[in-house]
């Protein structure tokens, strides 16, 4: 999976990074309901918990991914550190545990637009661009939320969807190491 290209086009590979983008956009106007409807039958939790669950999903998947490609060691420390890090900051944000969502929302954006970005960049500079990407969707997320009733924006929101892409990131570069990314030695 990460030795070689995406085999869709990369327009398509855009197109997932549009279609999720426009996925969490979306929620906006119902969150708030949605969020009631959750308080009510499941608790607030219920957010924490499924963040969380995401986050050992997406290790189980890099994980295997890993055994697929007889990586070393460090790459599955590397690996397992980075999820527990996403679930440790899904943790930290237990207070709101609605806002807990945006971690795997905004770690599943990273993993994609990593991958649209795979096209065309092929150094290291691909996983501080995929970050830039990523943190832009989320302040243009909380600025559809500014003009949205009853939503605000909210500058912890943009941390939330920076860390989370930049983790996404870190999980890639370390763990998941892709082959055909050049990473040059400092002069």
């Amino acid at each position: 999976m990460l030795d070689t290209l995406p085999r869709e086009p990369e327009w398509r590979s855009w197109l997932y990074v549009v279609l999720w983008s426009l996925v969490i956009f979306c929620t906006i106007p119902f969150a708030r309901a949605f969020r009631e409807i959750v308080a009510e039958s499941l608790g607030l939790n219920f957010f924490l918990y499924t963040t969380i669950v995401a986050a050992v999903i997406g290790g189980v998947i890099a994980f295997n991914n890993l055994r697929a490609r007889h990586l070393p060691t460090g790459a599955y420390i590397w690996l397992f550190a980075v999820v527990l890090v996403f679930i440790g900051y899904a943790y930290y944000l237990r207070e709101i545990p609605e806002e807990a969502i945006h971690v795997a929302q905004y770690g599943f954006l990273g993993l994609i637009v990593y991958r649209a970005l795979v096209h065309r960049i092929n150094d290291y500079t691909i996983y501080l661009v995929a970050t830039l990407v990523v943190g832009l969707i989320g302040i243009a997320d909380e600025y559809v939320q500014w003009v949205v009733p009853s939503r605000v924006f909210d500058l912890r929101d943009i941390r939330t969807n920076f860390i989370a892409g930049g983790l996404a990131q870190v999980a890639v570069v370390g763990g998941l190491r892709d082959a055909r990314i050049i990473v040059r030695a400092p002069a």
